[in-house]
């Protein structure tokens, strides 16, 4: 739970504070019933969509799509196309 919502919940004065702790309780026991019910007791296929997702690193630069999809060999054929025109500008 994050820091400050907690903080925040134990800042609350009594009987608010137990209260809200009951209800919490309370409303986290018949979610996970529910939830249990729905994945047929599996807790862990549920659970895991409460991870969070992974952060995507951004690429460093700029890849047109089209290169993801080019096989190796085209992506080699590509890139000695491109060495022996420099050559050919540079000679």
């Amino acid at each position: 739970m994050d820091q400050r919502v907690m903080a925040a919940v134990l800042a609350l004065d009594e009987p608010v504070r137990s209260t809200l702790r009951n209800r919490l309780r309370r409303g986290l026991e018949v979610l996970r019933a529910r939830f249990d019910a729905e994945h047929g007791g599996d807790r862990g296929a549920w659970l895991a969509l409460l991870r969070p997702a992974p952060r995507l690193r951004p690429v460093p630069w700029p890849v047109p799509l089209g290169v993801l999809a080019m096989t190796t060999t085209a992506k080699v054929s590509a890139a000695l196309l491109l060495l022996a025109g420099v050559a050919g500008w540079v000679w």
